[in-house]
């Protein structure tokens, strides 16, 4: 609903962005996503988190390096005063038996670690 007023909102962004944009559009989209967020939900404090482990992110995409999407998320954050960036790489450990596809996707005993670790991130930053 229009009146609907989040006092929250996560959002984890740019692993697939990452895997198949450029690094233009791969920067633009990620800017306009979380500004258009901050703008429609100033009142929402915004936790913006940066992309988890994956199995090949030492891979060349065209979007550039794995981590420059961490940096990218953090420096956009840094410009919105209700945005704050969480790190997501170190929220699941780096162990394949811990990702349904044994590379991206955690299963339930990684969603386990994920959801632990991310919870105690965003009550630190409250």
């Amino acid at each position: 609903p229009e009146d609907f007023e989040p006092d929250y909102i996560t959002g984890a962004y740019g692993t697939n962005d990452w895997a198949g944009r450029t690094a233009e559009e791969l920067e633009h989209n990620l800017r306009e996503f979380y500004h258009r967020l901050s703008a429609l939900y100033p009142k929402a404090r915004i936790f913006a988190v940066t992309p988890i482990w994956r199995k090949n992110e030492f891979e060349q995409k065209p979007a550039g390096a794995f981590a420059h999407v961490a940096e990218l998320i953090e420096d956009t954050a840094a410009e919105l005063p209700n945005v704050t960036a969480i790190p997501g790489y170190h929220l699941v450990p780096h162990d394949p038996s811990l990702f349904a596809d044994e590379r991206l996707h955690p299963n339930d005993a990684g969603f386990a670690y994920y959801a632990e670790r991310l919870s105690a991130r965003i009550r630190q930053a409250l």
